[in-house]
């Protein structure tokens, strides 16, 4: 149960993450553009 829940927490975190990153990077390109 607590293992389960230590790894959904990781996977949303590194969701949210790589969404972010994704977004800064689409950003920047139109900033550019």
């Amino acid at each position: 149960m607590k293992t389960d829940m230590i790894v959904k927490t990781g996977i949303f975190v590194a969701l949210t993450v790589l969404l972010s990153y994704i977004f800064a990077i689409h950003t920047t390109f139109i900033h550019i553009t």
